[in-house]
């Protein structure tokens, strides 16, 4: 059995980077807007539903990966799929940064999404393998759990 010390440790390093990852977003998000408008050959209708698209996408992401994780997380482990989707999802951020380099619209859009749909299968594979862990080091608080991780997404978002 862990001591207290420990639980506590695990606990809050946990929701640091469900927190920092949540900041991340948030740090990017009202710099692609621009990046898109400078991009789209009209802005209008067409251009705010591209938009919108490239931000749901990362839902779509998190739709299709929930299955397979919840399926394969006991067989590759949930320390080991914390960190890979960690790495993933600053990679995705990295990559999404720069993906203001691309001149041609539809070039454009097509990598948002994909950028989108790799994060968004990265990000619901770090949240159930940290509520995973969790629920591991301390399995008799799940309410507790669950307040604790939505209040660090929300401090990162704030961020």
């Amino acid at each position: 059995p862990m001591s207290k010390r420990r639980r506590m440790l695990v606990t809050v390093g946990l929701g640091v980077v469900i927190g920092s990852m949540a900041a991340s977003v948030s740090l990017l998000g009202p710099f692609f807007f621009t990046d898109a408008l400078y991009k789209h050959p009209a802005p209008g209708l067409t251009y705010h539903a591209s938009v919108g698209l490239v931000y749901s996408s990362e839902k779509f992401g998190e739709i299709a990966a929930a299955p397979f994780v919840s399926r394969d997380m006991p067989n590759i482990g949930s320390k080991y799929l914390v960190m890979l989707s960690s790495a993933t999802i600053g990679g995705s951020l990295l990559v999404f940064a720069f993906v203001d380099d691309v001149s041609n619209w539809k070039d454009f859009l097509g990598l948002c999404y994909a950028i989108r749909i790799v994060h968004g299968a990265a990000s619901i594979t770090n949240s159930l393998s940290v509520m995973t862990l969790l629920t591991e080091v301390d399995p008799n608080r799940p309410g507790f759990i669950s307040a604790f991780l939505l209040a660090f997404t929300g401090l990162g978002h704030g961020a």
